[in-house]
């Protein structure tokens, strides 16, 4: 359509962390993905009788997002940043994803991914 997005989030420095990134690069997603010390985040889905029922895993790189001069160049520069309630649910997260808005242009598209799992 047109538009430049860019993926801020972050991995672990783990082989699922590696294979996000690799993925990434091959499809020529631009993105601000930081690698921490926690393990890559994952959800588990089991069917049950076709319905599906999702374990989201706490304490995961996710959890851990930090506040960078790259992803605030990013923010800074964007027309539109979309936020989602699961980022949130972790203070570390919480804080950076909050400082991150401070950045936002006041002409800037501001939305919000609900995720009423």
């Amino acid at each position: 359509m047109g538009a430049e997005g860019c993926a801020i989030s972050t991995v672990g420095n783990d082989d699922f962390g590696m294979e996000i990134i690799r993925a990434l690069e091959k499809k020529h997603i631009r993105n601000c993905i930081e690698k921490v010390e926690h393990s890559t985040g994952r959800v588990l889905v089991e069917l049950n009788e076709g319905s599906p029922s999702y374990t989201i895993t706490e304490g995961v790189a996710w959890d851990y997002l930090p506040l960078t001069q790259q992803a605030v160049r990013v923010v800074k520069n964007a027309d539109a940043v979309c936020r989602g309630t699961l980022a949130q649910r972790s203070p570390v997260s919480r804080r950076t994803i909050e400082a991150l808005l401070e950045y936002a242009s006041e002409n800037a598209l501001l939305f919000f991914d609900i995720n009423p799992r």
